[in-house]
């Protein structure tokens, strides 16, 4: 009976509490999938820019979207010398997740998700 007493609270405010912030905010995790850093990382939600800077091979960041309404969601970078841009998915202010893994224009992967009841936002997170 301890045990669940002191389990239950861990559950709401560890796991359960933090995916509440899907629903006021719009999240984003963009991974290098390439075995070279890029560079000048730029997420673009609409006019709004979040500058990321550069992502190490396997590196990741998880971000929360500015506010917006009916946006696209877009994200350039530099690989090498060459600027590319990937993605232009539609999202919105809120509960809206948006997985990406650079990878080159043609073989970059993106995702977008309503993950309130899916997934947990704390998977995301780490």
């Amino acid at each position: 009976m301890t045990r669940l007493i002191l389990v239950c609270p861990f559950l709401l405010f560890g796991v359960l509490l933090p995916n509440l912030v899907w629903l006021g905010f719009s999240t984003a995790r963009i991974a290098n999938g390439e075995t070279v850093s890029i560079h000048s990382v730029i997420v673009h939600v609409d006019e709004e820019k979040t500058e990321l800077g550069d992502l190490a091979p396997g590196e990741r960041r998880f971000i929360v979207l500015p506010k917006s309404g009916d946006a696209t969601f877009t994200v350039t970078y530099k690989k090498g010398a060459e600027s590319e841009a990937v993605c232009s998915e539609y999202v919105e202010g809120d509960m809206y997740h948006v997985e990406v893994r650079l990878k080159g224009t043609a073989a970059s992967q993106c995702s977008v998700s309503l993950p309130l009841l899916s997934e947990l936002f704390i998977l995301k997170w780490l």
